[in-house]
């Protein structure tokens, strides 16, 4: 049997060719360079595999088409470092002035990337600010509770001096009018004690000279 044919070395088949329109057979095309659609005379119309490009390059335009400058390479399935697009393997290996993009899925895609980025900031700005609310709320309550001991604690020490001051204030005092009473009584009964026994003496003294005069007096 003849060998199989090494398939390395055989020629390889021709770039696939997408069907387009010139001037002239499509109506939108002018040959003044400009239509409706705002596409020049002659340019190609590629498929949707390209819209990608136009998106990363931060141009979507609201329209239904976009225009590329003809210095992005038009085998753009060649150099795209994305592995999103397996439809680039159809584009077409033709030169042209401008590649012509249309926009259908890929208002999906930005829509898509939109919603994902804004979930993720509202999340994130969520949980930062409970997180701050939570740190606020738990601060407050803290430096309140502390305040409120530390009120608590110079209330009662307070109260405790003064409840001990005047106690010993009514104690001293207490024992000054004590000591006072008790000195004026002593003295009280002092005096009279020395009185009495005075007035006893002098009586005695006095009634003993009597009789003694009366005594002489009689005999």
């Amino acid at each position: 049997m003849p060998p199989a044919p090494v398939r390395s070395r055989l020629p390889l088949p021709p770039p696939r060719q997408l069907p387009f329109k010139r001037d002239g057979d499509n109506p939108h095309f002018r040959r003044d360079g400009g239509n409706k659609d705002d596409i020049g005379s002659g340019r190609k119309v590629i498929g949707l595999h390209t819209r990608m490009c136009a998106s990363i390059s931060g141009f979507i335009s609201t329209s239904h088409y976009i225009n590329i400058p003809s210095a992005l390479p038009v085998h753009l399935h060649h150099y795209h470092p994305m592995p999103l697009l397996p439809l680039l393997s159809f584009l077409p290996n033709v030169p042209s002035p401008m590649v012509l993009i249309p926009l259908n899925n890929i208002n999906v895609v930005v829509v898509v990337v939109v919603v994902v980025v804004v979930v993720v900031v509202v999340v994130v700005v969520v949980v930062v600010v409970v997180v701050v609310v939570v740190v606020v709320v738990v601060v407050v309550v803290v430096v309140v509770v502390v305040v409120v001991v530390v009120v608590v604690v110079v209330v009662v020490v307070v109260v405790v001096v003064v409840v001990v001051v005047v106690v010993v204030v009514v104690v001293v005092v207490v024992v000054v009018v004590v000591v006072v009473v008790v000195v004026v009584v002593v003295v009280v009964v002092v005096v009279v004690v020395v009185v009495v026994v005075v007035v006893v003496v002098v009586v005695v003294v006095v009634g003993e000279k009597n009789k003694s005069v009366e005594d002489r007096s009689c005999a």
